[in-house]
């Protein structure tokens, strides 16, 4: 199974390929997640991997239209993000967005 892991950070899963935009061990690729298009061909992976990030990008429509471009037919996407009501979630000033269950 291909995966890509976006703001992988120092954190990525060991199979993935991973994507940051600053250079850590791990990241395959240095690429400003805000940026579109990923430096990636469409329908490339199995699973997309988006471990806390979506809520430090600017245009969550982009960033998900390009994960679908970069998904194959019957992919994966897997999300986390802090819930809005976390303690930290106020507290981090790179978040620009407050994510619910809904």
């Amino acid at each position: 199974m291909r995966t890509l892991h976006i703001g992988c950070g120092k954190n990525k899963r060991p199979d993935a390929v991973g994507v940051d935009v600053l250079h850590f061990d791990g990241v395959d690729v240095v690429h400003n997640l805000d940026r579109t298009p990923y430096p990636f061909h469409d329908n490339e992976f199995d699973l997309v991997v988006a471990e806390h990030i979506l809520e430090h990008l600017d245009n969550l429509v982009a960033v998900i239209d390009e994960i679908y471009r970069l998904l194959k037919p019957g992919g994966i996407l897997e999300i986390t993000c802090p819930h809005f009501s976390s303690a930290d979630t106020f507290t981090d000033l790179t978040h620009r967005h407050f994510i619910t269950s809904r």
